[in-house]
C-alpha cells in the first residue's frame, strides 16, 4: 500500500522521506501569529499613539535614554507623549523607518501694535543625539511682510545658518498664492543632518524705519518656524482680509500654537560596518542593516518577504503569502520562509503564475504517458540540478574574483584611506561610500542614455533611493594624485551649506573612482546665459540680486565658515546651478583638480580656471586667493547685470575682445544705461544696477582693491533689499 499527497500516489520511500523533510520544515517555518512591538509586559500605547520598541515608557522597555517616551496621563482624555522628559517634544507619530512625527510648542513671532510696543520671541528645538531634523521633508518658512526669518543649527560641530527674507505686493491683497517672497511668505530648505535648531523673525522695515512701518490690524506679527512641507499650504486660506480694509492679519497663524515637524532618529553614532561587530547589535532576525543617508547611527529592515519589528528579541516575521493571496492557481500554496511555492496535482505541472494543465491523453494510455512524462521530468530535474551546481559553482568562483579584484581597486584608489577617516572619533561627515552594482542599478548599467554633460569625466544621471542623483567619474592616471584626490573628496564632504552643491558619497572598487552629488533640477546659469536667454527666466532685477546674493553667501561660506578656508578657484556660470525655486547652489567639484598644476601657462587655465572668468594676477603669479574667487565672481555678476556672454581673453588684442574692458569703458563714458537696458529690459532700478555696476568694477579691479566675498554679499543683501522696498512703495502709490 502507498499513499497519495495531493493527488499523487506515492510508493517510493525516498519521496516519502523527503515529503516528510517538507513538513518537518514547513511545521519550523510557521509564523508567529502575532507580530511584537513593544517588549513582552511593556506598554505599547500612550492615547493614540503606538510606541514600538525600541521605544518605550517604562525602565527596561527601550534600548537607551534617548528612546525613552514620557507618556503624560494628566492630558484628558487623551493623554500626551513627548520625547524623553521635553515637553516642547510632542510625538503624534513613530515610524521604525526612522522618523518621528512631532508638534513644535512655539512659533517665532515679532509683533508691533498700533502704539509700535513691539514683542518677539525665537522657537528652539532641542533633540538628543543622534536624532536631527528631517531635511528632505522640512522647509523654514517666514510669513509676514518685509520679514526674514533666520534659521540656526548644528551639525556636528559646525554651526550652520539659513535664511530668507518674505516681502508683500500690496497691489495683490487678494491672490496670495505661493510662498515666493513675494507674496508674504518665502522658504528655505533645511540643511540634513541639523541639530539643536534656533528659529528668529525680524521686521526688516521696523529695524530701519519704524515710524513707516504699516501694520495691519490692532497687533500685526511676522512668524519663523520649521514646518513639514507636506503639511503647510500658502493660499488665501492662511490670510483673513478686514472688512472696508486692505489691511491683512495672518490669523491662522496667530491663533497656531503646534506645528508638525518631521526628524531623524537612528540607533546608537556608529554606521553598520562598526556596529555589527558589537555585542549590543540592534538588529534582529531576519533583518538587515542600513545606513542613514543623513546623520550617524543605523537603522535596521525586515529582510523581503519579513514583516515586524527588526529591533525586537524575536525579530521579523515570515510574510504568509498564501493567506495574503492566492498566488496559486490551479495548485495548492505552500508558505516558505520569506517565500511561497506551489504544489501542483497529478496532471499539471509548475509556472510562474501557478499550476498549468498537461495536454489530454486517451483513457487507455493515459497512465503510461504519465509515467513517461513523470521519468523524463525526473531525468530533467535531474539534470537541471547537476547544470545548476555547476553553473553555481562557476558564479561564485566569478563573484569570488570580482570581490577580490574590486577590493585591490578600491585600496588603489585610498578607499581605506578614506575609511580610515570615516572611522575616526573626529568625523561628522555623512558621506557614504557606495558599491559598483548601487551606481549600475541607478544608472540602468551605466546606460548612454544616462550620460549628461561634465567636465572631468563621463557624467550621469541617476536614481538612488528616491532622489535623482549625478555620478561623476574621474580619470585619475597619475598614482600620486589619489592622496589629493582623497583629501579633496573629505574636504568636499565637509561643505555644508544651502547655496552648495551636496557631495552624497563615492564608488572607489572601479577602475575610475565615482563621485555622487545632488542633481539641481533646473540646470546650470550658463544655460540661461548662453542657450535659454536671461529674459525668458530670470527676468526681473530683483531675481537676478538673489542668485547673485546666494552664490555670494555660498563663497562667504567657502572663505569663512567651511572650517578650514576652501578658495574655489573657478566661479562661472556652468558651476552655479538653479534648483526648482530658482535657489542658487555652487558646484565645488573644482577642488578635485586645483592642486593639478603644470607649467605652461594655458595648461593652468584649462586646468584650474575657466578662461574669461580666471583672475589675470592669478594666471601671471599662479598663487591662488580668496581675491581671485572675488575677480570671478565679479564677471558672474557682470552677466547678470548685461546679460551678455563673457569673451575668452585674446592676448594678442584683448582691448577689443575683452568684455572686462568693455564694461569698465562704458561705466567710465556714462554708457551703462544701454548695456543695462539691451540686458535687462528696463530702466526702472537704474540708480541699484549703478550701485551694482560700481561693486562689479571693484571686483574686477587689482587684488588689492578688491572687497572681500562678506563685503560683497552685504552689499548684494543691501541692494536687493531695496529693489524688493521700491516694488512694495511703487504699487502702495
Amino acid at each position: 500500500m502507498g499513499m497519495s499527497f495531493y493527488g499523487i500516489r506515492l510508493n517510493n520511500p525516498l519521496i516519502l522521506i523527503l515529503i516528510g523533510l517538507l513538513i518537518n520544515n514547513i511545521i519550523l517555518w510557521s509564523p508567529s501569529a502575532t507580530e511584537a512591538q513593544s517588549l513582552p509586559g511593556c506598554p505599547d500605547r500612550c492615547g493614540d499613539l503606538k510606541v514600538p520598541y525600541p521605544f518605550g515608557m517604562a525602565k527596561g522597555c527601550y534600548l537607551a535614554d534617548n528612546f525613552f517616551i514620557t507618556c503624560n496621563q494628566s492630558f484628558q482624555p487623551t493623554p500626551r507623549a513627548f520625547l524623553n522628559h521635553d515637553p516642547s517634544l510632542l510625538l503624534s507619530n513613530i515610524s521604525l523607518d526612522g522618523e518621528l512625527s512631532i508638534l513644535q510648542l512655539y512659533v517665532a513671532q515679532d509683533c508691533h501694535n498700533q502704539s509700535y510696543d513691539r514683542y518677539f520671541n525665537r522657537a528652539t528645538v532641542s533633540l538628543p543625539v543622534p536624532d536631527t531634523v528631517a531635511d528632505g521633508q522640512n522647509k523654514l518658512i517666514a510669513v509676514g511682510c518685509d520679514t526674514r526669518a533666520v534659521l540656526e543649527g548644528y551639525q556636528g560641530k559646525d554651526r550652520l545658518t539659513v535664511d530668507c527674507t518674505s516681502f508683500c505686493n500690496h497691489t495683490n491683497n487678494n491672490t496670495f498664492k505661493s510662498c515666493s517672497g513675494i507674496d508674504g511668505c518665502c522658504q528655505s530648505s533645511v540643511p540634513a543632518g541639523l541639530r539643536n535648531i534656533t528659529v528668529s523673525v525680524s521686521s526688516l522695515r521696523s529695524a530701519s524705519h519704524p515710524s513707516k512701518r504699516y501694520w495691519p490690524g490692532s497687533m500685526a506679527c511676522s512668524y519663523a518656524f520649521v514646518v513639514e512641507e507636506s503639511k503647510f499650504l500658502f493660499s488665501n486660506r492662511s490670510l483673513v482680509k478686514l472688512e472696508n480694509s486692505t489691511r491683512i492679519r495672518f490669523e491662522e497663524l496667530e491663533n497656531t500654537e503646534m506645528l508638525p515637524l518631521v526628524i531623524n532618529w537612528a540607533i546608537g553614532d556608529e554606521r553598520c560596518e562598526k556596529a555589527k561587530k558589537r555585542s549590543n547589535f540592534s538588529c534582529k532576525e531576519n533583518s538587515i542593516c542600513v545606513d542613514p543617508s543623513n546623520g550617524s547611527g543605523y537603522l535596521c529592515r525586515c529582510l523581503p518577504g519579513y514583516q515586524g519589528n527588526p529591533y525586537h528579541p524575536n525579530g521579523c516575521q515570515d510574510i504568509d503569502e498564501c493567506e495574503l493571496s492566492n498566488p496559486c492557481e490551479n495548485g495548492k500554496c505552500l508558505n516558505l520562509p520569506g517565500n511561497w511555492s506551489c504544489v501542483c496535482p497529478t496532471g499539471y505541472f509548475r509556472t510562474e503564475t501557478g499550476c498549468t494543465k498537461l495536454m489530454s491523453v486517451n483513457h487507455h494510455s493515459g497512465n503510461r504517458s504519465l509515467r513517461y512524462i513523470a521519468v523524463a521530468g525526473i531525468g530533467l530535474g535531474l539534470l537541471t540540478l547537476l547544470v545548476s551546481s555547476y553553473v553555481g559553482v562557476y558564479w561564485a568562483v566569478k563573484k569570488r574574483n570580482f570581490r577580490k579584484v574590486r577590493e585591490k581597486l578600491f585600496e588603489k584608489n585610498g578607499g581605506l584611506m578614506l575609511k580610515q577617516y570615516l572611522d575616526a572619533s573626529h568625523s561628522n561627515t555623512s558621506i557614504k561610500i557606495f558599491t559598483e552594482e548601487e551606481l549600475a542599478w541607478a544608472t540602468n548599467n551605466f546606460h548612454e542614455k544616462s550620460i549628461i554633460e561634465g567636465s572631468f569625466g563621463k557624467t550621469y544621471k541617476g536614481i538612488l533611493a528616491d532622489r535623482f542623483v549625478v555620478i561623476k567619474q574621474y580619470k585619475i592616471v597619475d598614482p600620486a594624485y589619489i592622496e589629493k584626490f582623497i583629501n579633496a573628496v573629505i574636504q568636499l564632504s565637509k561643505i555644508q551649506h544651502k547655496n552648495a552643491v551636496q557631495l552624497l558619497g563615492c564608488c572607489l572598487e572601479t577602475a575610475m573612482p565615482f563621485l555622487v552629488s545632488e542633481f539641481i533640477k533646473n540646470g546650470s546659469l550658463a544655460q540661461y546665459f548662453h542657450q535659454n536667454g536671461l529674459e525668458s527666466s530670470l527676468s526681473s532685477t530683483e531675481l537676478r540680486l538673489t542668485i547673485a546674493t546666494d552664490i555670494a553667501r555660498a563663497l562667504v561660506y567657502l572663505h569663512y565658515h567651511s572650517g578650514m578656508p576652501v578658495i574655489h578657484g573657478n566661479v562661472t556660470p556652468s558651476n552655479i546651478f538653479l534648483d526648482e525655486h530658482y535657489e542658487a547652489k555652487l558646484d565645488c567639484e573644482i577642488l578635485f583638480c586645483s592642486n593639478r598644476i603644470e607649467h605652461d601657462l594655458h595648461k593652468i587655465v584649462s586646468i584650474i580656471g575657466t578662461i574669461g572668468y580666471v583672475d589675470p594676477e592669478y594666471i601671471l603669479s599662479g598663487v591662488k586667493t580668496k581675491k581671485s574667487d572675488v575677480y570671478s565672481f565679479g564677471v558672474v555678476l557682470k552677466e547678470l547685470l548685461t546679460g551678455q556672454k563673457t569673451l575668452p581673453f585674446d592676448w594678442e588684442n584683448n582691448g577689443e575682445r575683452n568684455l572686462e574692458m568693455l564694461f569698465s569703458y562704458s561705466i567710465k563714458e556714462d554708457e551703462l544705461l544701454q548695456l543695462i537696458v539691451d540686458g535687462i529690459g528696463n530702466g526702472e532700478n537704474i540708480e541699484v544696477l549703478k550701485e551694482v555696476a560700481i561693486l562689479v568694477k571693484m571686483c574686477l579691479s587689482k587684488e588689492a582693491e578688491r572687497p572681500t566675498m562678506i563685503d560683497v554679499a552685504r552689499k548684494l543683501q543691501e541692494l536687493r533689499i531695496n529693489v524688493c522696498r521700491k516694488a512694495s512703495t511703487m504699487t502702495k502709490s
